[in-house]
């Protein structure tokens, strides 16, 4: 079973997401911000991490760079309700597997996550 780490301020978002993926029989562990998720990710090793770009004190983008030097061989999904170019093509230049738009159809985190996965 893949481990996920799901990473949003917005814990709604967060809990929806987390109980998605465990349906569809992903192991899935949350964090509300970077320093909660760089604690997870001290702890135990996840197969695919998964943030919003946009959160208090750090952001996606923080902690894509955290991921790609601790842990460089795992996937990294950025999801932002910002309609940039440029963050798109930071976050692919960084390293992250995909970008999600906000809003999104959980269908279509799926196949991001699936795709990132294999």
């Amino acid at each position: 079973m893949s481990k996920i780490l799901i990473v949003d301020d917005d814990e709604t978002l967060r809990y929806l997401i987390a109980e998605y993926l465990q349906r569809k029989g992903y192991d899935c562990t949350s964090a509300g911000d970077v320093a909660e998720a760089r604690t997870h990710m001290s702890e135990e090793d996840f197969h695919l991490a998964i943030s919003d770009f946009n959160m208090p004190t750090e952001s996606g983008l923080d902690l894509l760079k955290y991921v790609s030097v601790k842990s460089p061989s795992t996937p990294f999904i950025l999801m932002s309700g910002e309609a940039d170019s440029r963050l798109r093509k930071q976050a692919l230049e960084l390293g992250a597997a995909a970008c999600v738009a906000k809003p999104f159809q959980m269908h279509e985190l799926l196949e991001r996550v699936e795709n990132a996965l294999h």
